[in-house]
C-alpha cells in the first residue's frame, strides 16, 4: 500500500503531492509509519470532543478566563509591560497573557522559566511580526503564557510567586 502526502500552500491549495511506500526502504516493519500517527490524532480528537461535551464549553472557557485574570492580577503589580486589555476583555478572550520584564529579552526569560522551574512559555516575535512591529517588540519579543482548563490556581501562584518574582528580583527589574 502506498501512502500519499499532500503539502499545502499558503492559500490552502495543494502545492505538492508525493507518494511513499508504507515504510521507507531500510526501515523495519516494526517502526511506526505515518498512518499510525493519523490514528493517534483521531483518537485524541474524539477524546477531546468527548471532554468538551462532558465538561461543557462554557465551563471550560469560564475556567480559562478565571485563570487568565488571576495571572494578570499577579503580574501587573510588578509594573511589567503587559500586552492586552485585561480590565475590559472581550466576551471571548483567549487564555493568553503576553508580557515583558523590563528590557530583558523574551528568550532569556523563557529559558530561565523552563530550565529552573519547568514552566514552558512561547518567547519571541516570530508568530506575528507585523503585530510586534506595531507594539515595538520586534527586537525584544514577548513572553507568552497560555492557560488551559487543566491548569490550577496553585500552578499559577507557583509561577508568579517563585519563578517570575525570582526573575524580577534577580535582574532587579522594577
Amino acid at each position: 500500500m502506498l501512502r500519499v502526502v499532500w503539502r499545502f500552500g499558503l492559500n490552502g491549495g495543494a502545492a505538492e503531492c508525493r507518494v511513499f511506500p508504507p515504510n521507507p526502504p531500510g526501515q523495519d516493519a516494526g517502526r511506526v509509519g505515518s498512518r499510525h500517527f493519523k490514528y493517534a490524532g483521531h483518537c485524541r480528537a474524539v477524546g477531546g470532543c468527548a471532554l468538551f461535551k462532558r465538561k461543557g464549553l462554557h465551563n471550560i472557557q469560564a475556567k480559562e478566563a478565571k485563570l487568565t485574570r488571576h495571572f494578570y492580577s499577579g503580574v501587573r503589580k510588578w509594573g511589567n509591560q503587559i500586552y492586552g486589555d485585561f480590565d475590559n476583555p472581550p466576551v471571548r478572550c483567549p487564555p493568553i497573557v503576553s508580557l515583558n520584564v523590563g528590557d530583558l529579552e523574551a528568550g532569556l526569560i523563557s529559558d530561565v522559566l523552563a530550565e529552573k522551574h519547568e514552566i514552558y512559555t512561547r518567547p519571541g516575535a516570530h508568530c506575528a511580526p507585523l503585530v510586534h512591529k506595531a507594539l515595538g517588540t520586534t527586537r525584544q519579543g514577548v513572553v507568552r503564557f497560555s492557560f488551559s482548563h487543566l491548569n490550577t490556581i496553585e500552578e499559577l501562584d507557583l509561577a508568579l510567586g517563585g519563578a517570575l518574582a525570582g526573575i524580577v528580583e534577580r535582574f532587579a527589574v522594577r
